[in-house]
């Protein structure tokens, strides 16, 4: 039996040492248990309930955590997670677009602090949430709000507008135009029918 009394004298201000000794399961989770210390005289008979909790892992994980302004195609990460708890935590995480996390599942051992890392690669300009959501121990879960801003850089056209003049059929005609990078970021692009990804995901649907 994991709670015993240890010590319980005829005394009437005696305070009798109740001990938990925990256990574990075929899991190797530990338990909790629920018990009655009883106590009987001569006249009366009292029944004292005794509730123990087993260790359990505990996951420290801010409330929310907040990213830097990212700029649009690019990614900015955070590394978080430590077990404070005192026993072996299994667990598993998820998020939403456009934040991921990985590892997604391990396991942490006691006291260990183990690199974590949830990443935000914003695909549009704007404020962007969505919850972590961490599943560990006996159903136990826990919610992390994520919140990143995303913002386009400085990127200039010289014209905006391009009028070729009139040729010949099977003759070639040209124009310059110069594109600038007018933010301290380096900059990779391409030229593209479509402001998006997703509005171009969503034409090539409806040519399929």
């Amino acid at each position: 039996m994991p709670v015993t009394v240890v010590a319980l004298s005829t005394s009437t201000r005696s305070v009798p040492d109740v001990l938990f000794l925990g256990g574990l399961n075929s899991s190797a989770e530990a338990l909790d248990y629920s018990h009655e210390l009883s106590c009987t005289s001569g006249k009366e008979r009292i029944v004292v309930p005794i509730q123990a909790i087993g260790g359990r892992p505990i996951l420290d994980f801010p409330d929310q955590l907040d990213f830097p302004v990212c700029i649009v195609k690019c990614s900015s990460e955070k590394t978080l997670l430590e077990n404070t708890g005192n026993l072996e935590a299994h667990y598993e995480m998820s998020t939403k677009s456009p934040f991921s996390v990985v590892p997604a599942r391990g396991t942490l051992g006691i006291g260990e602090t183990m690199q974590v890392t949830v990443k935000y690669q914003p695909l549009r300009t704007g404020d962007h949430d969505a919850p972590l959501v961490v599943r560990y121990g006996r159903d136990e879960t826990i919610q992390t709000k994520l919140h990143g801003e995303a913002i386009d850089l400085n990127i200039g056209l010289s014209t905006y507008s391009v009028e070729l003049e009139k040729t010949y059929i099977t003759v070639l005609c040209h124009t310059t135009m110069v594109i600038e990078n007018r933010s301290d970021t380096t900059a990779h692009f391409q030229w593209r029918t479509y402001p998006n990804e997703e509005e171009e995901n969503q034409r090539k649907m409806r040519w399929v």
